[in-house]
């Protein structure tokens, strides 16, 4: 009986090993697909010019009025 149960146990653990060995390829495999897609948006994105939106960080360094100012407001 006990041999049975040994028998049983180990067969049991290497299903679940072998399952959780897949499991983790799969994920690797749509991990790196979305990896892979989020790269190329990123390229196209670095090629292509959005419209309305500039290049330069003008914008975001200001034109040096109101230097000692916070762009943020707390109210």
């Amino acid at each position: 009986m006990l041999h049975c149960l040994a028998i049983g146990s180990i067969v049991y653990y290497a299903l679940e090993l072998v399952y959780m060995t897949l499991s983790r390829e799969k994920q690797v495999e749509v991990l790196g697909d979305k990896v892979r897609r989020l790269e190329e948006a990123l390229e196209i994105a670095r090629v292509e010019p959005v419209e309305g939106v500039s290049r330069s960080t003008k914008g975001i360094e200001g034109d040096g009025k109101g230097r000692g100012k916070s762009w943020f407001k707390v109210w």
